[in-house]
């Protein structure tokens, strides 16, 4: 699962976020350049840090998740939220489980000057740009 933001980070202050995130666990973040999935280890948080070079501008940067939780939604809800107020960016993840409740690709959450938004990328997947459909009164999951 991914969150995607526009704004680039380098590896150690998204590496220090992560770990702040997760405490009780060692955290790989594989990062171009710097670390690879052979430094992976059993038990570890697993994060990969990628850049959409193929993209001009908006969300072009993201962070794929790879959870071992049956409750995967609300982790990367938690993770994107978290992610858009510590350094003040857009952050963008799946909207599944806060409004359709089946996993489906146009759909995401937006987080974004501390409101939520659930935001139709069906036109992004196809070349255009991102309609803010709603503003939404969203509670962080627990």
């Amino acid at each position: 699962m991914e969150i995607a933001f526009d704004r680039a980070f380098d590896y150690q202050e998204l590496q220090d976020f992560l770990e702040a995130q997760h405490p009780n666990r060692e955290v790989l973040l594989v990062y171009e350049g710097i670390t690879d999935w052979e430094d992976a280890r059993a038990g570890q948080a697993k994060f990969e840090y990628f850049e959409d070079k193929e993209a001009e501008e908006g969300f072009k940067f993201g962070l794929i998740v790879l959870v071992e939780s049956t409750a995967a939604l609300p982790l990367i809800e938690r993770l994107a939220s978290q992610l858009s107020r510590h350094f003040r960016c857009p952050t963008m993840c799946d909207a599944s489980r806060v409004i359709l409740y089946d996993q489906n690709e146009f759909y995401s959450l937006l987080f974004e000057h501390g409101k939520v938004f659930l935001v139709d990328n069906y036109r992004q997947e196809n070349g255009g740009d991102d309609f803010k459909v709603v503003e939404l009164h969203y509670e962080e999951p627990a």
